[in-house]
């Protein structure tokens, strides 16, 4: 199913029984290890870290960062997608 295929694909496999199994919860420092987050900030930080990572993201090379998703996440992508019968 799709949330298996996402649990799968994002989450560290050493909290995948933890987390989509047991239902643990956690809290967001330990949400970047299990691969919930890629990050946490202080609220009052927040819209100046996306803005920075705007920034970082909008140096680099469009087509390239956009090929080299594709190929990393092609798999995943698909799996997801037929798991909605698609």
């Amino acid at each position: 199913s799709f949330g298996i295929e996402l649990a799968n694909a994002r989450l560290s496999p050493r909290y995948l029984t933890r987390s989509a199994i047991s239902s643990e919860l956690f809290d967001s420092e330990e949400a970047i290890d299990v691969g919930f987050l890629d990050q946490v900030s202080d609220e009052k930080d927040i819209r100046q870290k996306a803005i920075e990572k705007a920034e970082e993201l909008s140096k680099l090379d469009a087509h390239a960062f956009s090929g080299n998703k594709s190929v990393f996440r092609q798999q995943t992508i698909e799996r997801v997608l037929g798991s909605l019968g698609r």
